[in-house]
């Protein structure tokens, strides 16, 4: 299940006003980890979701859930928080240096998790989004 335990860890960086780099350097890995290993994009749909992954298999579940749309948010508040040199390098998958950073892949990520929660929204008769949504292939 989604849970936003990880907002509490940017949270406490802000809190203390900025003196806890442990709580930060917890939250920026913990992100990259959540953008390296369980952020997709809808084959059908075109849109950005979050997903768990399973332990066994290693494959992702396609399970979109409601209580991931707090996502978008933290990754907002974290980008606008940061300061953009705080920020280390993009992912352990690309050269440092490369293009996009971490702080422009925080932002991407945020808008597109923003976008992919709305539409789970708009696809509903009552304008509520579900508690959960299987991503699928078929059209």
């Amino acid at each position: 299940m989604a849970d936003s335990a990880f907002e509490y860890l940017l949270k406490q960086y802000l809190m203390t006003n900025q003196t806890e780099p442990q709580s930060l350097d917890i939250y920026l890995r913990t992100m990259r980890g959540i953008m390296d290993h369980n952020m997709f994009l809808s084959p059908t749909r075109s849109f950005v979701y979050v997903t768990d992954v399973s332990a066994k298999s290693g494959m992702p579940s396609r399970r979109f859930e409601h209580l991931s749309c707090f996502l978008p948010g933290l990754l907002a508040l974290g980008a606008a928080r940061i300061p953009p040199k705080d920020f280390a390098p993009f992912s352990e998958f690309v050269e440092p240096g490369a293009l996009p950073s971490e702080y422009e892949r925080h932002v991407w990520a945020a808008t597109g998790l923003a976008i992919g929660c709305a539409t789970t929204y708009e696809d509903m008769p009552t304008g509520l989004g579900a508690d959960e949504v299987l991503i699928t292939t078929e059209t």
